[in-house]
């Protein structure tokens, strides 16, 4: 099992923070203290997007070879993704 950790600075255009490469994977998303932002494929908004409210909300899914995990916010935010592949 190994894990990979990846640190991307989220602002008010969609950024890919997660593509899988090979195999099934576990994730775990998280965010800055008090930030806001929204979780979605390449044509995220902060209007259709799944909300998630800082650090108090972590976003955790089993994801497959070639998907993909876009993030935007309203300003900047720092979000940390944690993946663990078997």
């Amino acid at each position: 099992m190994a894990f990979r950790s990846t640190e991307t600075t989220v602002t008010t255009t969609a950024v890919k923070i997660f593509e899988a490469q090979a195999g099934d994977v576990e994730i775990w998303v998280n965010c800055d203290p008090n930030a806001t932002y929204y979780l979605g494929g390449s044509g995220v908004t902060t209007t259709d997007g799944l909300p998630m409210f800082g650090p108090s909300q972590q976003f955790r899914s089993q994801v497959r070879p070639g998907d993909e995990l876009w993030a935007v916010s309203g300003g900047s935010v720092t979000v940390n993704v944690l993946a663990r592949s078997a």
